[in-house]
This record gives structure tokens, sequence and C-alpha cells, in this order.
């Protein structure tokens, strides 16, 4: 699940239906907070820089943490 408080969206990441695409989209409106402190050097393209947290966690769990 993928969070944007100041552009008020929440995004999930069902597998299979073009995630991946569209999270690479969206990544840049995510804040800081909801995105990994340290670059990952692999991966896929925007994978490879910025991982955000809990992008396949499942949705029950993501929203007692908002």
């Amino acid at each position: 699940m993928i969070v944007s408080e100041s552009k008020k969206f929440i995004y999930i990441h069902i597998f299979k239906t073009g995630g991946s695409t569209i999270t690479e989209l969206i990544s840049p409106y995510v804040e800081e907070k909801f995105r990994d402190k340290i670059p990952k050097k692999e991966g896929w393209r925007w994978q490879k820089t910025w991982h955000i947290n809990e992008q396949h966690e499942k949705l029950s769990t993501s929203l007692i943490k908002l």
C-alpha cells in the first residue's frame, strides 16, 4: 500500500495488474517517511533506488499503522 498524505491518495498494489508501472509513476509523490532510508543497489528501475515501505503488506496491517 502506498500512501501520499499531501496528494491525498492511497494506492493498493495488486500483483499481476501493472502495479509496478503504476508504482513507478506515482513514486515521486510519496513522502519520505514512507520510503526506506537507505537506497538499494539491486532491483529493477525504481525498485533499485528506493523501495516503498510495506508495499506488499496486507491492507488490514497497513490500516492499523495509519
